[in-house]
């Protein structure tokens, strides 16, 4: 079943005619491992760019947590990490817990946070969506 963060994830910063496929993958528990990992393939594709906050492969775990405590309306996360599982918690753990350790998705209010694969030149994005 299909988190309501990762619902709100998928209206505000995916591509119109990627989400449902994406969808449908992160809907099925025996998808949604192979979910991430081929979103973290195709991210540049994927997610709507223009709301793109901080962008490089380089960012710290400093500059990503405060882009999205700047730019989130709440401090609760919710992550999607790279074998399908989640984990519910705050900005700072959930971007420690993540950062370096392959594809993941962290979920906030209005914000998220995009680490790709890590045997590839890592991309990480922090988007924010300031409209409702």
């Amino acid at each position: 079943m299909l988190h309501p963060a990762e619902a709100e994830f998928l209206r505000r910063f995916i591509v119109k005619n990627k989400r449902n496929r994406l969808l449908f993958e992160l809907s099925d528990e025996g998808r949604r491992a192979q979910a991430v990992d081929r979103f973290s393939h195709n991210a540049e594709e994927l997610l709507l760019l223009d709301k793109a906050v901080l962008s490089g492969g380089k960012l710290s775990i400093e500059q990503i947590v405060s882009s999205l405590k700047e730019n989130s309306s709440g401090g609760e996360c919710h992550a999607v990490l790279s074998d399908g599982g989640t984990i519910d918690t705050g900005i700072e753990e959930a971007v420690k817990a993540v950062y370096g350790d392959g594809p993941a998705i962290v979920i906030t209010q209005g914000t998220v946070y995009i680490e790709t694969e890590p045997w590839t030149p890592t991309a990480r994005y922090v988007l924010a969506c300031k409209t409702e």
